[in-house]
């Protein structure tokens, strides 16, 4: 999942946008930070949660308010809007992304059909 590198950080940053704070956005957020604590026991991780209030600008404008901090080693997107706003941004290209629960990714564009 992580590279050894990044593993052997201190502290593992963990940015996650959420579209909006409905029950299956919420619940897959909590699931997802328990896994990765399960998977991970012996390191520090460190979760920002961000409300985008059900507004694919908001997201982006967080995502613009988080280019002035240390870069995220991980940013999660949960749902359609703040998933949208992440794939749209060309801020952090180098950093890793992961979504969840999008309605429709192959539409979005996110993800390709082959």
């Amino acid at each position: 999942m992580f590279s050894s590198l990044l593993l052997a950080k201190e502290t593992l940053n963990i940015a996650v946008i959420e579209t909006l704070p409905v029950n299956i956005v919420t619940e897959s957020r909590l699931a997802f930070t328990e896994e990765l604590r399960r998977l991970l026991p012996n390191q520090q991780i460190e979760f920002s949660v961000y409300n985008a209030q059900a507004s694919e600008q908001t997201a982006a404008d967080i995502l613009t308010s988080l280019e002035t901090l240390s870069p995220p080693d991980l940013i999660v997107s949960v749902a359609t809007l703040a998933t949208r706003a992440l794939y749209k941004s060309d801020a952090f290209l180098e950093t890793p992304k992961l979504f969840m629960v999008v309605s429709a990714p192959v539409e979005e564009g996110i993800v390709l059909r082959h």
